[in-house]
């Protein structure tokens, strides 16, 4: 089994201040997966760099959810891909670039909802 890995890149830099020594990943987990466990401290910190607010028990399953999903991407580390490269180099077969015809726009303009000038009228949504 391979040694546990550092947390994910993008949240290294918010939980480093709060684990204490640089590389410590505090708790362990009790099950085979062995990732981070993210307190409801550190979903709090998290929330605030969001700028976002959350009550105690908003927060307890914040940091469960960010837990889970720390623990999916180190699963998904384990995983071996290094005998998979034929399907890495591959490339994808792509279709013969046959000119085909186009819808009839006189159709297209009888069935439109609104029309005008060539060009399907919608709604505005911008202001």
């Amino acid at each position: 089994m391979r040694k546990a890995r550092a947390p994910h890149p993008a949240l290294r830099a918010t939980l480093s201040p709060l684990r204490g020594a640089r590389g410590s990943r505090g708790p362990q987990r009790s099950d085979k997966l062995s990732g981070v466990n993210i307190t409801r401290d550190e979903a709090r910190r998290i929330a605030a760099l969001s700028h976002l607010q959350f009550d105690d028990d908003a927060l307890d399953r914040m940091a469960a959810d960010m837990t889970k999903i720390l623990s999916y991407i180190d699963q998904l580390r384990e995983v071996e891909i290094e005998h998979r490269q034929d399907c890495l180099s591959s490339n994808t077969p792509l279709r013969e670039d046959v000119v085909r015809p186009g819808v009839d726009r006189d159709a297209v303009e009888r069935n439109a909802p609104a029309w005008r000038d060539g060009h399907f009228v919608v709604p505005k949504v911008i202001e």
